[in-house]
Order: structure tokens, then sequence, then C-alpha cells
């Protein structure tokens, strides 16, 4: 009775050491080792079912997939000797790294000009620029002399712009829907005047009313003498465009009789004047998101704006003429 529970006990041991050595070999069985397996089954013509069980018996779920066992079956059959991976091609050059790396290159986005300057364009725009550093250069404080005017579009809805749309929201809501602006919006002409200290002075029209000759002479008529008299002025400095209106026979006629100097500004050349490049970017980013249901309601809201830029001294543009001259 004790050697049969002897016999017994050493063959239990001797199976679960068994067991034991059999799972470490399965596990050890690599994937290569399973391919160069499936060499026999291939030669003995087995089908990927039968191979693919053989393997699933052999070494449970370290078995390769059946689709696997199918495609190097039919591999071997084709002719392929090796089992072990072919080597693959380099990893292709990025376009990226050479340009940033081996070339040095940095990714800038271009400046926005609204007009690609022919030769002839060039050479003017550079004459001017000479001559209105030699309007900066020949006295000092001349700059106290300048009023640069120009004029743009304002709607009385201004859309807010992509970075001013994005607010800080919980992951799992979406930010608040914002109308788009009607492709027709109503609209006014704004023209304002700029001097060394911000906005001078300005004037909105009627709804789709552009500017005309006209009434680009009655606003100088109105404002530039007070102007030079509130900060004894003698002889303006005036920097406008070549647009018709500015440039009609009643507006010279004016200008000459008054005995005003007028400086020129190349064509397309909106960064010569701080109008354009200091002014209405500035006002219009402040009307972001502002609907106004009336002419009387954007006028009061334009005032409010002018008042805060002027005070916050962000109009500046002037001063930097003589930079934009010498760029």
């Amino acid at each position: 009775m004790i050697f049969c529970n002897c016999v017994n006990f050493r063959m239990s041991y001797c199976q679960d050491v068994y067991r034991f050595k059999v799972e470490d070999l399965k596990k050890s069985i690599s994937v290569v080792e399973q391919r160069i397996s499936l060499k026999f089954c291939a030669i003995l013509n087995y089908s990927g079912g039968v191979a693919h069980d053989m393997l699933v018996k052999s070494v449970s779920r370290n078995a390769l997939n059946k689709r696997t066992v199918q495609r190097w079956l039919e591999m071997y059959k084709q002719g392929r000797i090796t089992a072990q991976d072919e080597p693959r091609a380099p990893r292709p050059i990025s376009s990226t790294r050479v340009l940033t790396e081996d070339l040095g290159l940095v990714n800038k986005l271009a400046v926005w000009v609204p007009h690609s300057l022919n030769t002839d364009q060039k050479g003017f725009r550079y004459k001017t620029a000479r001559s209105h550093l030699t309007w900066y250069h020949r006295k000092e404080n001349i700059l106290y002399r300048f009023i640069c005017i120009e004029e743009s579009w304002v709607e009385f809805y201004t859309p807010h712009q992509p970075h001013q749309s994005r607010s800080w929201v919980e992951s799992n809501t979406s930010a608040e829907p914002l109308p788009r602006a009607e492709l027709h919006d109503r609209k006014i002409r704004l023209i304002v005047a700029m001097d060394i200290r911000g906005i001078a002075f300005w004037r909105t029209y009627d709804e789709n009313i552009t500017m005309t000759g006209e009434r680009y002479k009655s606003f100088l008529e109105e404002n530039i003498a007070i102007w030079a008299l509130q900060h004894d002025v003698s002889n303006p400095i005036i920097l406008h465009d070549n647009t018709r209106p500015y440039k009609s026979k009643i507006v010279q006629q004016l200008i000459e009789d008054k005995a005003w100097i007028e400086i020129i500004q190349p064509p397309y050349s909106p960064d010569m004047n701080p109008c354009d490049f200091n002014c209405f970017g500035h006002v219009k980013r402040k009307l972001s998101g502002t609907r106004c249901s009336s002419l009387k309601e954007l006028d009061i809201k334009l005032n409010n704006i002018i008042c805060e830029l002027n005070g916050s001294g962000t109009l500046n543009g002037v001063q930097d003429c003589q930079q934009s001259g010498s760029a």
C-alpha cells in the first residue's frame, strides 16, 4: 500500500515537471521557427487550415494566425527557401529633413502684398521712397506737419477674425457657433486722417456711397485748416494715394490754392501710408463681433474705438514713416 502511494506520487510529480517543461518549450518557439516548421507542411502539401491547426496544438496561443500560415505556405510553394524576413528598404529621406537639416532653410509665411510690382513700378517706388527720406531729413520735427489720409469700407456687422473665434470649453463640449457674415452686408465709407499723435479727424458717409472729388475736397476744406490752426502748423504736408478722387482737378487746385504740400504715394504701396498699416487693422479688430443697426450707432462705436486707440498710443504709424520709406 505504501509502495503504491509512492509510485503514484512519483508519477504525478513527473507529469507536473513534464507539463512545466512543455509549457516553457512552447513559449520558447519563435516566429522564425514556426515558419521553418511550415516548410515540412509545404513539402507534405498540407492545406493552410491543417498547418495552422498543427501549430495551435503545438504552441497554443503563440501560433501564427491562419492568414499568415497560408501566406507562408504559398511563398514556399512558389520557390521561397529562407524563413527569415527579407531586408527592408531604407526609410525614405523626407523633404522636410533635407530642407531644414541639410539646407538650413526655415519655413516662413509670405508677406501679403496687394499687387506684384513690375520693374517700372519698383523703380518708381524706390525713387518715391528716396524723395520721402529727403523730406524726413530736411527739417527737424517735420513729421508734426504730416497728415496722412486714407479710406476704407466698414460693415455694420464685422465678423470675428479666425483667431478671435477660439474659446476655452470643456473637452466634451463644442465652442459657441458664430454666424457667418452676409455676402452683401450693409457697409459705409470711413475716411481717416492721421498725424503724429494718432487719428486727427475722420468721417463716415451714408451706406454704399463712394468717394468722389467733390466729397474729398469738402473733407479737406472742413478739417485741414482747423487742424493746422490747432497745432500751429504752417504748410501742412498731405500724404495720400493716387486714386481718382485724390487726383481730381478740384482737389489739386485746392491744394495749390492753400499752399499745402502733397507727397506722392506709389501705386500698390499700402506699407507707405500709416492709415493702411497702422490704423484700419486696429479699428476693425476692435469692431470684430459688433453689430450696429444704424449709422449713428456705428459712429458712436467708431468714436469710442478711436478715442481708446489714440489714448493708448497704438496709432503711432506716422512716427514709422521714416522706417517704411527706408525699408
